[in-house]
């Protein structure tokens, strides 16, 4: 899987899924970096979850490592937007935004899409076994 920037100041997942390196456009945090290349700590004031419909933005948070009061780290970012992905209920099309508060402290906005549920399928063709017994092993 590839994060790049689509966005200044945002991190998406892009395309390519099947890679397992995971990369960053250095522009993408550079407001952010030249805070973090002077050496000021900046730290996670908070963590907004958007998208979520079935899952609850709870269990979105219990899988990522970066948490409120956390430094912020565009390496577990990285790691949080994989581990999101790696619950298999939301698409590739998924952003961290990191947006700096007035005080200098950074509120990671993490915008998701989940994916479509199926709510109905149909069996068609089957004529060695019946539709009742491969609904059993469906059901």
């Amino acid at each position: 899987m590839t994060f790049t920037s689509a966005y200044a100041d945002e991190f998406s997942v892009a395309e390519n899924t099947y890679k397992e390196d995971l990369e960053f456009d250095i522009e993408s945090t550079k407001k952010v970096n030249n805070r973090t290349q002077i050496k000021e700590t900046v730290y996670i004031k908070n963590i907004e979850i958007e998208g979520t419909n079935v899952i609850k933005p709870e269990d979105v948070m219990s899988v990522m490592q970066m948490q409120r009061g956390d430094e912020f780290s565009r390496d577990l970012i990285q790691a949080d937007l994989k581990s999101i992905y790696n619950l298999g209920s939301f698409t590739e099309h998924m952003k961290a935004i990191p947006i700096t508060n007035a005080d200098g402290s950074i509120t990671l906005k993490i915008v998701l899409e989940e994916n479509t549920p199926i709510v109905d399928y149909t069996l068609d063709g089957n004529s060695a076994v019946s539709t009742d017994e491969l609904m059993t092993f469906l059901a």
